[in-house]
């Protein structure tokens, strides 16, 4: 995609594929005071409808499905609960509801499709598949929005809960580095939300490819919070986002300083660019890390930076230390005027 702010956010992918465990642990401390624990609830009992006619039967199970009242009244009660600001733009119950009955055929021929199979046999999100999610995605007109990849992967996943994660603006799209607003205000094609869709698949591939194990685990523990394999990594996304905010907290802002120039970033956007840009942009003066409101990181340039090989400990004199940016945010940093040049002043 040509839009630089669709570029993925690669750092923070690694970063939840080498603690799963950990960041999962925290969208469980924390989901019980959420409001989103109840809003769950909803979508794990359409779950249980799903499954029940997907045992059934198998060859028509969304024409069963679609004509079950009891969850068509659920899925649009769920949808509405789930899209928050976003519902203004929701359709009404009766054209929401056509909506999907417009895309049941569709549905059919995705209806044995799932993230877990396609990694078990190691086929990827293939490429027929991608035309069927994007003819799907495209066809599906359930919200009045221009911008319907939150509407509209939420609906499908809904219906296809093994296969198609469900994507929002503060937890999913953040997490892949895209900015929401940004994405709001430029207006992109169908074809191109729905491209962005596929490559969040990618993604969640990579992830279940690389912890099956630690996912297949959360599965076989019957929890409703845990209802498909999309929705557990969707639960390790926010678990990271909620630790990454609350690490955050002690640096609110970086002052990147090269020669005279001197440029603010929010921390997040910050990493956004280190990711970015470490593999080829050095800065030859220094980052100075604080702990007041006007937080600065120093190094030779962000490659070395991000290696972490120095942190700064309390009592350190400040003099005989050259210090990097520590690998994850949240590793305390102390009020210091080093640099590449041990006691030179910046």
């Amino acid at each position: 995609m040509k839009n630089d702010f669709l570029k993925f956010n690669k750092r923070k992918i690694g970063g939840l594929e080498e603690h799963f465990i950990d960041v999962y642990k925290t969208f469980r401390e924390n989901i019980g005071t959420s409001h989103w624990e109840e809003k769950i609830r909803k979508a794990a009992n359409l779950n249980i409808i799903y499954r029940k006619y997907r045992t059934q039967n198998n060859e028509r199970v969304f024409k069963l499905l679609l004509s079950d009242s009891s969850f068509r009244n659920l899925l649009y009660e769920t949808i509405y609960s789930w899209m928050g600001q976003g519902r203004q733009w929701l359709k009404r119950k009766t054209d929401y509801l056509k909506a999907i009955d417009d895309i049941n055929e569709k549905l059919e021929e995705l209806r044995d499709e799932s993230l877990e199979n396609l990694v078990r046999q190691k086929r990827g999100i293939y490429s027929d598949l991608k035309e069927k999610i994007k003819n799907i995605f495209i066809g599906l007109e359930v919200t009045n929005a221009h911008t319907k990849i939150v509407a509209n992967s939420k609906t499908l996943h809904f219906l296809l809960p093994d296969l198609i994660p469900p994507i929002d603006g503060k937890y999913i799209l953040r997490f892949f580095g895209i900015n929401s607003t940004q994405l709001y205000n430029s207006f992109l094609s169908l074809e191109k939300q729905a491209e962005l869709l596929i490559r969040i698949m990618d993604s969640y591939y990579e992830i279940l490819d690389f912890c099956f194990n630690e996912i297949k685990q959360k599965c076989t523990q019957g929890d409703f919070h845990d209802y498909s394999i999309p929705k557990i990594i969707d639960n390790a996304i926010w678990g990271y986002s909620e630790r990454e905010v609350e690490e955050g907290k002690n640096f609110t802002q970086v002052e990147i300083i090269t020669g005279r120039e001197r440029k603010q970033y929010d921390h997040e956007l910050f990493w956004d660019m280190v990711g970015r840009e470490a593999g080829n942009k050095l800065y030859t003066d220094a980052f100075v890390i604080t702990e007041d409101d006007s937080a600065r990181y120093f190094g030779k340039s962000i490659k070395n930076a991000m290696s972490g090989k120095c942190i700064l400990e309390e009592g350190d004199d400040p003099k005989e230390i050259t210090a990097t940016i520590p690998k994850h945010i949240g590793e305390k940093g102390f009020s210091c005027r080093v640099g590449i040049n041990k006691g030179k002043k910046y």
